[in-house]
Formats: structure tokens, C-alpha cells, sequence
């Protein structure tokens, strides 16, 4: 997965097609699109850096707020990342706003509750996810 920060649609577009067309180069599938805005006001920058990713023949797409969007993102045709935080409060649920198939990122987890993690992850009905023991920031994606 490659990984583009759309900076919660403040970026300028040229700067997230040129990051888009980096990763291009690179033998990747996909992209995580990180700090994503969950406004409906904010959606155009969004839109347009998914159609961009797939007129460059992306087919796996990540939208990352880390929490519940307007339903319109679920539009795109990506998975949205619904849950970004710490274990601890991954382990008391997920909150209002989360659906199955959607993406969850948990940090802070301890090595021996990775497998662990993964596990809640699939009984949440999350389509992709990511557990780091690191803090939140970009880890590496696995398949959930």
C-alpha cells in the first residue's frame, strides 16, 4: 500500500496527483489515503484524489478520518477507516458510525495482542485493518 496524506483536504490536488504518480512507479496495488476529512463539505478533494488513484489503476482504496464519515464517503467505492486509536480503547468498542467492511487502525498494542487484535478486527466485520504496537502513525496495512 502506498500512502498519501490528503491533509484533510488542505492539500493542493497537484501535490496528491504527484504522490499518486510516485507511487505508480512502485509495484503497490493500493493506497491509504490518510487524514481524510469526514464533512460533506470536504468531500470534492477527497473524490477527486480516489479518481486519480484509480485512472492510475489502483483497485485496492483506503479512506482514513479515523472515525465515521458523512455517508456520502461511502460513495467512493473505498473502504473507509472508521476507527483509529489505541488498544485499550479499541477493546471497549468502536462507537456509533462504524459498519462492517470497514477499516479499523489500533494502535499501542502490545506484541502478544497483535494476533489478538487481529482476531476482534475480523469478529467487528473490519474488511481491512492495521495493529501496531507502535503509535498511531502509518504502520504497515495487513488484511483483516
Amino acid at each position: 500500500m502506498g500512502h498519501v496524506d490528503l491533509g484533510f483536504a488542505a492539500r493542493p490536488i497537484e501535490a496528491i496527483r504527484a504522490d499518486l504518480d510516485e507511487w505508480g512507479t512502485q509495484a503497490i496495488g493500493g493506497i491509504f489515503f490518510d487524514q481524510v476529512p469526514s464533512s460533506p463539505f470536504s468531500i470534492g478533494p477527497v473524490a477527486m484524489a480516489v479518481r486519480a488513484a484509480r485512472r492510475l489503476g489502483f483497485d485496492t482504496l483506503l479512506l482514513n478520518p479515523g472515525r465515521p464519515t458523512d455517508s456520502l464517503y461511502r460513495g467512493l467505492g473505498a473502504t473507509v477507516c472508521t476507527f483509529e486509536g489505541g488498544w485499550t480503547a479499541y477493546q471497549n468498542g468502536v462507537g456509533e458510525g462504524v459498519r462492517p467492511g470497514d477499516g479499523h487502525v489500533v494502535c499501542g498494542v502490545p506484541n502478544d495482542l497483535l494476533e489478538r487484535c487481529l482476531d476482534v478486527m475480523r469478529g467487528r466485520g473490519a474488511a481491512w485493518g492495521v495493529a501496531t504496537s507502535a503509535g498511531c502513525l502509518v504502520p504497515s496495512l495487513v488484511n483483516a
